[in-house]
């Protein structure tokens, strides 16, 4: 199983390699809350530990069931008929 081979023939479709700024724009924003969320809410709110990875879990779970109905719109129109 090699990585970089898998990943390569995925970017080798047209549709996919338009989809892969998305998605590394996606990444980096989800990081970047999670970087900047813990000493603003530790600061701001005095929060601690369990709280703050609380908020993040629900974070995680709204970010899961966004990439859950969106992955199943895209298989339902890859399911459709050619117009």
């Amino acid at each position: 199983m090699n990585p970089v081979g898998g990943g390569a023939r995925g970017v080798a479709v047209s549709r996919r390699r338009a989809l892969v700024p998305v998605f590394l724009a996606t990444q980096i924003a989800q990081q970047g809350l999670q970087s900047v969320w813990v000493p603003y809410t530790t600061y701001r709110y005095g929060w601690g530990v369990g709280q703050v990875g609380a908020s993040l879990a629900v974070v995680g779970l709204l970010f899961a069931s966004h990439k859950a109905r969106s992955c199943a719109r895209c298989r339902e129109i890859r399911r459709s008929p050619a117009r």
